[in-house]
């Protein structure tokens, strides 16, 4: 049951980064037929899980290892950190070309 917590714990935040992209493709796939609007489910739900995704970065400080106590004591040298989110940048980056899309066609 130790081993499943930590594997959990581990990977809540690369798990939820599927999710977002996921959401992301789907709204980013809807724009080819229709005009993209910015309160659409998919849109709404990626970015609400953005902050949490975040969340999880800063919250988990090091990577776990079961069989061991490295939790609770520190290994020198030996500092495992999660990588920064993808997700976040791709995000960013899809919302400010979807803003600048839609600043674009209200001033035309």
């Amino acid at each position: 049951m130790e081993a499943i917590k930590l594997i959990f714990t581990d990977s809540f935040c690369e798990l939820i980064g599927v999710v977002i992209s996921s959401l992301l493709a789907y709204f980013l796939a809807l724009s080819t037929t229709k005009p993209m609007e910015l309160d659409h489910w998919s849109y709404m739900i990626s970015s609400g899980l953005v902050p949490i995704c975040l969340s999880f970065f800063f919250h988990v400080k090091s990577v776990g290892c079961y069989g061991g106590d490295i939790d609770t004591e520190k290994v020198e040298g030996d500092d495992k950190r999660h990588q920064f989110p993808a997700v976040v940048i791709y995000h960013t980056i899809g919302e400010l070309l979807m803003l600048l899309m839609y600043d674009y066609d209200m001033t035309e």
